[in-house]
């Protein structure tokens, strides 16, 4: 689960993902991509806030935040009920910029 936050000067990090459109390549078991940007970050499938996609590789998910930003921070929140490794190598990125890659 990702969504992208800035941090204004002396603010706690604030969500400017949640509520946006988000896309994903392909959605298995009903999870669809707007799940990670609801705001809400139960990592148990079954809480209904984990997207899931129906491919094993190239997969990727999206938002558009409408508008442009200076995002300091990109945190992402992962499934804890099982299959936490699934993540590792997932590649971040801010428009086309690179941000780093998940090592699980």
């Amino acid at each position: 689960k990702q969504w992208y936050q800035r941090r204004v000067r002396g603010a706690p990090l604030r969500n400017i993902a949640a509520g946006h459109v988000a896309h994903q390549n392909n959605v298995g078991w009903d999870g669809q991509p707007f799940r990670a940007v609801d705001g809400r970050t139960n990592a148990h499938y079954n809480g209904l806030s984990c997207t899931h996609s129906a491919g094993t590789t190239d997969n990727w998910w999206s938002v558009n935040l409408g508008d442009n930003f200076h995002v300091q921070s990109v945190v992402v929140h992962n499934r804890r009920d099982c299959c936490q490794d699934r993540i590792d190598g997932a590649q971040v990125y801010v428009g086309d910029e690179l941000c780093g890659t998940i090592q699980y």
